[in-house]
């Protein structure tokens, strides 16, 4: 019926479509290893989820191994981070990937080893 003729376009588009996302997400991770060090790439907590929530990010890496959990206060700048999840904080990661998303950034949820820098739960390219 109609509903299998959507799952199938949908995986025959995926299918045509993968290697395309490789490839862009292949080269906004070497856009940020050129520009590492430099005003155009970040790692800081603080300075990734104000970016994303001013739209200030063109692509954002989430490091789907190393949660991010905790408060963040804009008006002071003030990122306070949690070592597991409760009531009185949220995920931070999810914060900055659905404001990066909303602003037209890219974002892009990888294992570790796939990450611009390893072991940090955020890696933000900025925009120019």
């Amino acid at each position: 019926p109609q509903f299998r003729g959507i799952t199938v376009a949908h995986k025959e588009s995926l299918r045509l479509m993968i290697n395309y996302f490789l490839k862009t997400r292949k080269d906004k991770i070497n856009e940020f290893t050129e520009n590492a060090n430099t005003n155009r790439t970040s790692t800081r907590r603080s300075d990734i989820v104000e970016a994303a929530l001013e739209g200030n990010i063109d692509t954002l890496f989430i490091n789907k191994n190393v949660p991010l959990f905790g408060t963040f206060k804009a008006a002071n700048k003030c990122l306070i981070a949690d070592s597991k999840k409760d009531i009185h904080n949220i995920s931070l990661t999810n914060l900055a990937g659905v404001k990066t998303f909303l602003k037209g950034g890219n974002v892009y949820l990888l294992e570790d080893a796939e990450m611009p820098v390893s072991n940090i739960p955020l890696n933000a390219l900025m925009r120019v």
